[in-house]
């Protein structure tokens, strides 16, 4: 019998771009940008530069989608996820370092970016969902 942390983890690797579902999908790429969040301020208060820590950050995100990536066909589908992912990660971390540094404008630019990105992944998800209510 499988643990409930080992559930859980399974859930979490399986592949999901959430479809037509605007909330679901919202909710991943926040935890994405979060995730950015809680890395870059961990690798800071271990103690690397900004520069470095940017470096690792950079290099964690793209081995964790190339071992993911290891697991598929590779479709353009799963790249415009992984573009998607990454972008809300390194926005997260520059998010985090904006504000260690006291940089208005990465802050500014941390929060335009994943402004934009959120409120076109939803608009695209909202209007694809009322295409296939209309075509039912």
């Amino acid at each position: 019998m499988a643990s409930p942390i080992d559930t859980i983890v399974k859930f979490l690797k399986a592949q999901d771009d959430q479809g037509n579902d605007w909330y679901g999908w919202a909710s991943n790429q926040l935890s994405h940008a979060f995730l950015g969040v809680f890395f870059s301020g961990l690798a800071l208060v271990l103690g690397a530069s900004r520069y470095y820590a940017i470096a690792l950050l950079v290099v964690l995100g793209l081995a964790k989608k190339l071992a993911d990536w290891s697991k598929q066909i590779l479709t353009w589908k799963i790249v415009r996820d992984t573009i998607q992912d990454l972008l809300f990660f390194i926005n997260g971390s520059a998010f985090s370092l904006s504000i260690l540094y006291g940089s208005i404008i990465l802050f500014v630019c941390a929060t335009a970016s994943v402004s934009t990105l959120l409120v076109s992944g939803i608009v695209a998800r909202i209007v694809q969902s009322k295409r296939d209510k209309a075509n039912d």
